[in-house]
């Protein structure tokens, strides 16, 4: 199915991105080093690092093709309890938690990753109406801490390979948590209308959007 090799795509060049920025250290895939990867990789100063650019265009076709499969309106939707259980296991939500924890700092930001914002937002918004299931538990559930997988393609295909992770403590933030903070931080600094104006520059439901993930509480 098509989303399945998105996702397999999406974790493969994860993975070699991860390898290649720690020199193809033997353990580069470890969650740590995958951690300090998107620790850099999101950091505002290194947008126009030529190690990172092409990265976020890669996050966002994903996002853009995972939501159209997901749609309600697309008649071959694929958004089944396995599809969900195919999206927590790969890297997809780990990098998605990490950009809305580090990738934005201020206004400028915004404008300037604006579009990879609204393809998070679009899937957010399109998972939280669902207010149960497994989609719903993805982003508004503890997150699951992947520590040991060869990314979505092997983990399907090979019966060998061992996949592991954790669900987090407590006091790790949800997804929906995450893109509240990030929407109400901003908009507390520069105010409704100018943040509706610089998201109007991407989508004109950019904003309506965001603001209603913003008045996500945690259940």
């Amino acid at each position: 199915m098509a989303i399945f090799e998105y996702l397999s795509v999406f974790d493969e060049d994860y993975l070699t991105r991860v390898r290649n920025f720690h020199h193809g250290a033997a353990d580069a895939h470890t969650n740590a080093n995958r951690l300090s990867f998107l620790e850099h990789a999101f950091d505002p100063a290194n947008r126009r690092d030529p190690r990172f650019r092409g990265f976020t265009s890669v996050l966002k076709r994903t996002l853009k093709y995972v939501c159209f499969w997901l749609e309600p309106s697309v008649p071959e939707n694929v958004a089944c309890d396995d599809v969900a259980y195919l999206v927590a296991a790969s890297f997809l939500m780990e990098v998605i938690r990490a950009f809305l924890t580090r990738g934005i700092e201020n206004l400028a930001h915004f404008r300037a990753r604006g579009y990879l914002i609204h393809r998070i937002a679009d899937l957010l918004f399109s998972w939280s109406r669902k207010r149960s299931g497994p989609f719903y538990d993805l982003i508004e559930g503890s997150p699951l801490v992947i520590d040991t997988s060869p990314g979505t393609r092997r983990l399907i295909w090979d019966p060998e390979i061992v996949w592991e992770g954790h669900f987090s403590t407590a006091e790790t933030s949800a997804i929906l948590e995450n893109m509240r903070n990030l929407w109400n931080s901003i908009e507390n600094e520069v105010g409704s209308e100018t943040l509706r104006d610089a998201a109007n520059e991407f989508d004109t439901r950019l904003y309506e959007r965001g603001h209603e993930l913003s008045l996500y509480q945690h259940s």
